[in-house]
């Protein structure tokens, strides 16, 4: 798929969390995105079920499948719930291609950081996009530390870091999650995010974000 649709699933995502009268909300793209994966592995979702999914209340899991239904992302029975249509598979499939988050919760690295999730951006950033932006984008959803690393023709670089500094306990860690989550080239934000919400609910909105970021760069989605 080229990046071009994926800059097209991202400006729908924008949408749907564009509140009315500039009004934002009671969800947010991490939601939008968690709510779509949950209902891609069953069959329906009502609000009641889907509110405890993301963490939010009733009156905003109703206002957020009234959005996903209003972008013809799902389909509602008066009894089952929401029910994923074709083009909700679609944006689905575009999000299994390029994002996966693993909520780890413990520190698996030795850093000693709490409430950690591993963000798997299955692409490169733009040459315009710096380490800086990428970790001032985590700080904007709380994270308190951030190690950031690319990994291209077989090899795990971290900007800013000696990867040879970091322990070979570490790189081998990271190695095994490359291998299971990269095919070609990715991005890895291993992030400590101090948060209220679901874990993987807010690294899946720190992986919107930064791909938000890709994706307003002309060299990404030409």
């Amino acid at each position: 798929m080229s990046r071009s649709n994926y800059c097209d699933i991202v400006m729908l995502l924008e949408k749907i969390v564009i509140g009315k009268f500039g009004a934002r909300p009671g969800f947010h793209e991490g939601h939008v995105i968690k709510s779509l994966l949950a209902l891609s592995s069953e069959e329906a979702i009502g609000r009641k079920k889907l509110s405890k999914i993301l963490g939010i209340g009733e009156t905003s899991a109703r206002s957020l499948i009234k959005r996903l239904y209003e972008m013809g992302l799902v389909k509602v029975d008066k009894i089952a719930g929401a029910i994923l249509t074709d083009k909700g598979n679609n944006v689905v499939k575009v999000f299994d291609e390029l994002l996966k988050v693993i909520p780890l919760n413990r520190d698996i690295l030795g850093f000693n950081w709490d409430n950690t999730v591993l963000i798997v951006i299955k692409d490169l950033p733009p040459k315009s996009t710096t380490v800086t932006i990428i970790r001032d984008k985590a700080i904007s959803v709380n994270a308190g530390a951030a190690l950031i690393l690319l990994y291209s023709n077989n090899k795990l670089v971290a900007p800013g870091v000696n990867v040879k500094d970091l322990h070979d306990k570490i790189v081998d860690v990271l190695q095994t999650y490359v291998s299971k989550y990269c095919s070609k080239e990715c991005t890895l934000i291993y992030a400590s995010i101090r948060t209220g919400e679901p874990l993987e609910i807010a690294g899946l909105k720190l992986g919107y974000e930064i791909i938000r970021h890709f994706c307003i760069r002309r060299e990404y989605c030409d």
